[in-house]
């Protein structure tokens, strides 16, 4: 299983949208993350969704938007209703060269793109305003011309930027996010994963903190996100590696050791098993796509 999953920006385009797409069978269970920015809308459908350290009940009607490298686990029962999608996922870089005539909305871009986030899911009551702009923008496309592609696609994430913007604002979500919580020890796990990851991983560390037993905590985390605390360490610390891997200087090694790891080459044999390709050429790959874009590769250095 692949923890974050790489999308090929440049050889498919800025953007890939799946439109109204039909999931069956008994049960959808996906967990992982990717570098582009991805809007999970949900025509019909439920189930739950464990993001940013916390676990959401989803109904339809329902937008969810995942950062870069956002690790997400996506849990819908099939056997309850049909699991009917639309998917967009985008280059971030992209989108950001294009909003430069619209300093606000390029502002709240880099705000839902790059900041911590007080609302990720946006639910609407009934088939309004969202659903009337995600099938304009797939009729559109679908009428489209290659040359024309990218401009329908920046028309649309104009609309639905201001939408989003609109939404939060009405709801004061800069102040104030209203979640579901359905495991409190759970959630306790992944903050302590997000206070420790940098740092050599222990059970029974992470155990006594929370004053539980390594067994009980496993068991439970296992029970409740469908996957083992082991592998949401691992795909934080990977999530971690991608950033500075695309935004820094930092030697290879520097960043293994940077994440809690203490053996580059078993730093590149996870990275290549969840990735799909070593550190070297997913550094390559990021500074490929900002050249593609005429854009100065960013780097910090640490």
């Amino acid at each position: 299983m692949k923890l974050i999953e790489f999308v090929n920006f440049i050889g498919r385009g800025p953007f890939i949208l799946n439109y109204r797409h039909e999931l069956i069978g008994s049960v959808y269970d996906q967990f992982h993350s990717h570098q582009g920015i991805e809007l999970l809308f949900i025509h019909e459908g439920s189930g739950q969704i464990v993001l940013d350290q916390k676990i959401h009940n989803i109904t339809p009607n329902t937008l969810i938007l995942f950062q870069p490298y956002q690790l997400h686990r996506v849990h819908m029962n099939l056997c309850a209703a049909k699991y009917l999608r639309t998917v967009l996922k985008f280059d971030p870089v992209f989108l950001d060269t294009h909003l430069k005539p619209f300093p606000e909305l390029r502002s709240y871009f880099r705000y839902i793109w790059k900041d911590k986030l007080l609302q990720q899911i946006f639910h609407q009551e009934d088939k309004t305003e969202l659903t009337f702009l995600y099938e304009r923008f797939h009729t559109r496309l679908s009428q489209a011309s290659q040359e024309t592609r990218n401009e329908e696609f920046i028309i649309f994430i104009v609309s639905l930027l201001n939408y989003l913007r609109d939404t939060s604002l009405k709801a004061n979500t800069y102040t104030q996010m209203k979640s579901v919580r359905s495991d409190h020890h759970t959630e306790k796990v992944m903050d302590w994963v997000e206070a420790h990851y940098k740092q050599k991983f222990s059970l029974d560390e992470l155990a006594a903190d929370l004053h539980l037993s390594p067994y009980y905590i496993s068991h439970l985390f296992k029970e409740t996100t469908g996957f083992s605390i082991t592998d949401y360490v691992i795909a934080r610390r990977l999530r971690e590696a991608c950033l500075m891997l695309g935004t820094t200087d930092m030697p290879i090694n520097s960043i293994c050791y940077e994440i809690g790891l203490d053996s580059t080459s078993y730093f590149s044999q996870l990275f290549k098993k969840n990735i799909g390709m070593s550190p070297k050429a997913f550094r390559g790959e990021v500074e490929l796509k900002f050249k593609c874009n005429g854009i100065e590769v960013p780097r910090n250095t640490y």
